[in-house]
């Protein structure tokens, strides 16, 4: 039986989505591109207006990077690694790594 094969990409810029593009179209990376696109830094943005403070964001974060203030989960951008496993716990969907 064959496999299937399956990619899930998230994009923020129109620069990354012809990078990649162009990377699945021709399976070549532009080095000079995906420099370009790996030097901008990203952060983690919680939208704290829509945060209830249910803290499942603080039991998925490995680094220590979030508390919770004043019934708001707040980051330490110094600590966060941007791996994502607090957007995925959130169950109001208002973490993001951009």
């Amino acid at each position: 039986m064959a496999g299937v094969d399956g990619v899930a990409i998230g994009m923020l810029s129109e620069g990354e989505i012809d990078a990649n593009l162009a990377l699945f179209h021709d399976d070549v990376a532009d080095e000079e591109t995906w420099k370009g696109l790996e030097s901008r830094r990203r952060s983690l943005r919680i939208m704290g207006n829509f945060c209830k403070g249910c803290e499942n964001c603080l039991d998925a974060c490995a680094s220590g990077a979030l508390s919770v203030v004043d019934g708001k989960a707040r980051v330490d951008e110094e600590t966060c690694i941007l791996c994502g496993y607090c957007a995925a716990s959130c169950p109001e969907f208002i973490i993001r790594v951009v």
